[in-house]
């Protein structure tokens, strides 16, 4: 089971710092929920694999810098759009993810 206190290692911040414990343990199962969503997979945080919990920090780290899932904004009469959980993504997230992209056979009839 992947925790903040594996999170917070793998961001590098200080065990003495509590300021974004909550945050993160609200946002562990968004980013697999994420992970799922973009790689088609069914992964909790008992099942999912070791060399995804740096994933699940990388995707916890850009929510907390950026506005993940806003596709667009506006400014003269504030308007904002947003997109499915993995819109936006960097590359270098979307490439930790990649070998775990189940493929779908589709059968045109």
């Amino acid at each position: 089971m992947i925790g903040a206190n594996e999170i917070k290692t793998l961001m590098l911040i200080p065990d003495g710092d509590l300021s974004k414990d909550s945050y993160i343990e609200l946002m562990i199962p968004v980013a697999i929920g994420i992970i799922n969503d973009y790689c088609g997979t069914s992964f909790d945080s008992d099942s999912l694999p070791e060399s995804l919990k740096f994933a699940v920090a990388q995707i916890i780290q850009f929510a907390m810098n950026n506005k993940m899932g806003v596709t667009s904004e506006s400014m003269g009469n504030y308007s904002v759009n947003y997109g499915n959980g993995t819109a936006g993504l960097p590359q270098q997230i979307k490439d930790l993810l990649t070998p775990y992209v189940i493929k779908q056979d589709f059968t045109l009839i």
